[in-house]
This record gives structure tokens, C-alpha cells and sequence, in this order.
């Protein structure tokens, strides 16, 4: 009698076990995974993004875990990266507060990962039944931008051919629009300033221009995170401004070939990372014991309340938080380039005297010389090149 009892419980105790996870799996389906970039980029030879996840209160139960394996698909491959861990002995509010962790990720870049996305797949586990059911997989972003590589250095000839690159170079301009504390109007202070100028005297030069990224960010404290869609709306006000002005500046047909980015950061530390670690208005101590909050567990809201108790914070919010309320412009527009057309006539023009030598440069000389099949006329190029 005594070991069917035994077996009763043990039954029980595993189906508990079992519908534990198989429970946790199904609130997964509520979690929410930031990637940045959004599309992935291509920066050098490789592919680098961050990830922030958050999971809804009560999904975590004690002793049992929840894992986010994070990994690349392209074609018919698969590529695993870092997971993301969730225990629950890690987040003992997570009955009242969100679970939430980053982490950054990368990978060795190849041209057969141009079209892929990144994919989580979530799994619950119970570590000590080594049990765990698997959660609905989710595609978050898709890559690959590689805008990057079609900027290439520029050699003279002695050391790569004529050094001349004759394809679509893109060229990214950089401006940044700063708001008020926990509002996404652009202000009239921003439109009138040195960089609001600069923005609007770029789109009045109508440069072809093939995509305008967008990106917007929030300071951590709790006033600005009563609006979810802050940092949204802090780009989504930029778009409208530049369509404005393009507008304003008849761009017509031009406007509809231009695609338009709007990555908005929510809940992401990195970017408040990155301004401590360059502010000087605070000690060394202090900057350490806010990175040790920021980088440990605990949902985004608690870790933002634990810095008020820093020594040092009243001056991070002053001198520090407004920088974090932005929408950050990238405009990638086409460089200004002569026709192959135009280049043979010009080198021509050089050779026979009735053009400047410095109507081209060097680099366009000598890629005028691949252009003609005439030996005699590439000999006459190679000396108008000397």
C-alpha cells in the first residue's frame, strides 16, 4: 500500500511539475523582445545587435527557468547564438514586476546571410526534473543592411588597379533632435538651431537619398515612461518634419523613392551605458555601483528607482538623461558621381591639352584608362596620370 502511495505522489508531483512549464510556455506568448538594430547592419566583416526582454508578471515559478535561445536563420541554415536565462530565483518580485534582461550579440558576417532573420526560440524548464517544453519561436528582425561595403577605401593605382569605384557609394549624414522631459514635440529652439539649420539646408539641396533611419530614445526615469510610445512618437515627429520640408522644397517624384526607418528604443540601457561611462561629473564609485544596478536582475522600473539611492544620481539626471531623449537622424544619400560617359571625355580633354589636369582626379584618370580598348590612348592616359 505504502509504495503505491509513493507512486501516487511521485505522479503528482510530476504532472504539477509538468503543467508548471507547459504554463510558462504559453504566457511566453505575451513577452516582448526588443532588437537594436532593427534591421541588422553590417559593420566590418561582422554582424553586432542588443536585445532586451521582458516577460509578464507571474510567468516565472520558483525553482524552474525560462530560456531564450537566440539564433540566426538564413536559407536552410541555422545559426545558434548566446541564450538569455531567466531563473526564477533571480527575480524573487516577479509576481509583482517584470522580468527583464539584455545582452548584445554578434557574428562573423558571410554574403549567404544577406536575407535572414533572428529568431528566439523559448523554451520552460525544470531543471531538476530536466523537463521543459517549448515555447512558439518568434522572428523579431531581419538582416542583413550591408549599405557598409559598398563604401570602399580608395587606393592609387601603384597599388590597386586605377583605384576608382564606379558603383553607388552611400554617404550618411548624422543629425540628432533633443526633446523635453517626457514630451515628442519637436521644439521650435530644435528647427532653429545649428543642427536644425544644417538639417533643413541638406534637404534643400535635394540630394538623392536612399533611406532616412530614425531612432528614437527615452531617459530612464518613470516620467518619461508613462507614455509607451514615447520614443516612437520622437521619431515618428521627425519623419513628418522632414516630409515638411521635402514638401516645402518640391522634392515631387523624389520623395516616394526614399524609405523611411523608425527604430524606436524602449527600456534599453545601453545608450545611458554609454553616456556614464563618458560623463566625468560623478566618481568612479559611483559609476560603478549604477553599472552593477543596470547589469543585474530586476525589472526596468526597479533598477531605474535603485540609482535615485546612488550618490551622484540628481547630477546623472541633469547633466546626463536629457541626452537620452532623442531622435537620432541617419540619412544615407547617393555621392555625386561623373558618368562613365563623362570621365572618357574629360581624359580626353586632359591628354590633348583642353582640359585641366585636375578636371579629374587621379582615381578617375586611371579608371578612364579601363574604359578605352585602345592601347595608344590608355599609353596617353598613363601619362597625362604621371
Amino acid at each position: 500500500m505504502k509504495k503505491v502511495l509513493n507512486a501516487v505522489i511521485l505522479l503528482a508531483v510530476l504532472t504539477l511539475s509538468g503543467c508548471s512549464i507547459t504554463k510558462m510556455a504559453k504566457l511566453a506568448s505575451d513577452q516582448q523582445i526588443n532588437v537594436n538594430p532593427n534591421p541588422l547592419e553590417l559593420h566590418g566583416d561582422s554582424v553586432k545587435f542588443d536585445m532586451s526582454a521582458t516577460l509578464p508578471v507571474k510567468m516565472l515559478v520558483k525553482e524552474k527557468e525560462y530560456i531564450l535561445n537566440v539564433v540566426y536563420q538564413y536559407g536552410d541554415q541555422e545559426l545558434a547564438l548566446e541564450s538569455i536565462v531567466f531563473k526564477a530565483a533571480d527575480y524573487p518580485q516577479s509576481n509583482e514586476s517584470q522580468p527583464t534582461a539584455s545582452e548584445s550579440f554578434s557574428f562573423a558576417y558571410t554574403d549567404a546571410m544577406k536575407s535572414g532573420s533572428v529568431v528566439v526560440k523559448g523554451v520552460a524548464r525544470d531543471p531538476r526534473k530536466d523537463k521543459e517544453v517549448a515555447a512558439e519561436p518568434m522572428t523579431l528582425a531581419p538582416g542583413v543592411i550591408t549599405t557598409s561595403q559598398l563604401v570602399k577605401p580608395v587606393y592609387y593605382a601603384a597599388y590597386a588597379g586605377h583605384g576608382y569605384n564606379n558603383q553607388e557609394e552611400l554617404i550618411p549624414t548624422n543629425i540628432d533632435f533633443f526633446f523635453d522631459q517626457g514630451r515628442s514635440n519637436l521644439k521650435y529652439s530644435e528647427r532653429r538651431s545649428k543642427r536644425g539649420k544644417e538639417f533643413e539646408a541638406f534637404i534643400a539641396e535635394k540630394n538623392v537619398t536612399r533611406t532616412v533611419t530614425i531612432t528614437g530614445t527615452h531617459s530612464p526615469e518613470g516620467t518619461e515612461r508613462i507614455n509607451s510610445k514615447l520614443s516612437e512618437d520622437r521619431a515618428a515627429v521627425i519623419e513628418k518634419y522632414y516630409r515638411k520640408q521635402m514638401d516645402k522644397y518640391d522634392y515631387e517624384g523624389m520623395a516616394d523613392s526614399i524609405k523611411f526607418i523608425i527604430k524606436p528604443i524602449v527600456d534599453d540601457w545601453n545608450g545611458f551605458k554609454a553616456a556614464l561611462a563618458s560623463y566625468e561629473g560623478i566618481s568612479d564609485d559611483s559609476k560603478s555601483e549604477m553599472l552593477n544596478i543596470v547589469n543585474g536582475p530586476g525589472a526596468f522600473e526597479d533598477k531605474e528607482k535603485a540609482l535615485r539611492k546612488v550618490n551622484g544620481y540628481k547630477k546623472v539626471f541633469k547633466d546626463v538623461y536629457p541626452g537620452l531623449r532623442t531622435a537620432k537622424t541617419e540619412i544615407l544619400n547617393v555621392k555625386d558621381k561623373k558618368t562613365d560617359a563623362e570621365i572618357a571625355v574629360l581624359a580626353k580633354g586632359i591628354v590633348d591639352g583642353s582640359a585641366s589636369a585636375d578636371t579629374l582626379s587621379i582615381e578617375e584618370l586611371m579608371y578612364a584608362a579601363s574604359l578605352t580598348p585602345d592601347l595608344s590612348e590608355k599609353e596617353a592616359i598613363y601619362k597625362a596620370a604621371i
